[in-house]
């Protein structure tokens, strides 16, 4: 029997070839769950509505469409109240490179971090959970919750340093004639790696169009950058990981993987050892990555400074009793989960 991910893949295709038929004899409600545990509903969806497949599950395609035009509205009037404030701040890794529903936005703070809260607060936007870099405030309206990060971390863990990619910021259109401050994709891309790896600890075939759709558009020197600024944010490990997982899925499913994907691959490495645990799995996703991958990545985050001190400042607050306990809950459901 052939897994889901091929199933649900050949279903969807590749951003780099033409569309594939429809996969003959596949239940479509337990590919479709199989795409929602993956977080991709929606392009799994559209890809059956652009064929012309016309049951059951494909009616869901139309409110997913309704639904995401609702999330661009919400975060328009988000935007509106921080603009109004002067309050600076970039979206990230949650407004991907193809249309999507999501459960919620995620929203970097440049300046006035705490003025943020204040403003959100006021506007009526509930405040559901405050953590040592981030808070979470749910929409009054609509079923969507907004992250506010101070910083892009875990815990007290800092990942990706918004310093080093100041300059990586652009304008990102929206549906309703507006746009956003957005990371360009080569910056997204590695913080939706760093997300992955460092902090879900879970590979998701969401992240792998993500990955397809923001390569197929870049130019030599944007490859060339993502190297380089994969380095300079002390994640080439988890990029390492993370891109030849990319490259042994759509190989495995599409053939010859597109060039510029080997050239990353071939100039970054191979994990094995993941690779390897994928073979066995026939693919199963999502996949969760081992703990010496873990390991790996975080020594080398050990290496750079700001992510360093972070790591102190979490050792510290680990000698509280009361501290350690809620993280080694929250730890323990984290590593125990299939999804997230």
């Amino acid at each position: 029997m052939q897994s889901l991910t091929r199933t649900l893949l050949s279903e969807i295709g590749s951003p780099f070839l033409y569309s594939k038929p429809s996969s003959e004899g596949a239940n479509r409600a337990i590919v479709l769950d199989y795409a929602k545990k993956n977080r991709m509903p929606q392009l799994y969806l559209r890809s059956l509505y652009e064929k012309g497949v016309s049951d059951s599950i494909t009616d869901d395609y139309e409110g997913m469409m309704s639904q995401w035009y609702e999330i661009e509205f919400r975060v328009k009037k988000v935007m509106y109240f921080l603009n109004n404030n002067g309050i600076e701040y970039v979206t990230f890794k949650s407004m991907k490179p193809y249309r999507e529903v999501t459960v919620d936005i995620d929203l970097l703070i440049l300046s006035n971090y705490e003025r943020c809260l204040e403003v959100l607060t006021d506007a009526g936007y509930k405040l559901l959970e405050r953590g040592p870099l981030s808070s979470t405030f749910r929409d009054p309206e609509f079923k969507i919750d907004y992250d506010i990060y101070d910083e892009v971390g875990v815990s007290h863990i800092i990942y990706y340093d918004k310093e080093k990619v100041e300059e990586y910021i652009y304008h990102k259109p929206l549906q309703t004639g507006d746009s956003i401050p957005s990371y360009t994709p080569v910056a997204d891309l590695l913080a939706v790696i760093g997300h992955s790896v460092i902090k879900e600890q879970i590979y998701l075939l969401a992240e792998y169009y993500t990955t397809l759709y923001y390569l197929r558009d870049m130019t030599e020197t944007d490859i060339d950058l993502l190297l380089d600024l994969a380095e300079r944010l002390s994640l080439k490990e988890a990029a390492k990981t993370h891109l030849c997982i990319t490259e042994y899925i759509y190989r495995t499913i599409n053939g010859d993987a597109p060039p510029r994907l080997s050239y990353l691959v071939e100039k970054l490495g191979i994990n094995k050892r993941e690779i390897t645990r994928l073979e066995k799995s026939d693919l199963k996703m999502p996949h969760k990555f081992h703990a010496l991958t873990l390991a790996k990545c975080f020594l080398e985050k050990l290496g750079e400074a700001k992510a360093f001190k972070s790591m102190t400042r979490q050792l510290i607050f680990m000698m509280n009793p009361r501290f350690t306990k809620s993280f080694l809950s929250k730890f323990i459901k984290h590593v125990t989960r299939e999804t997230y």
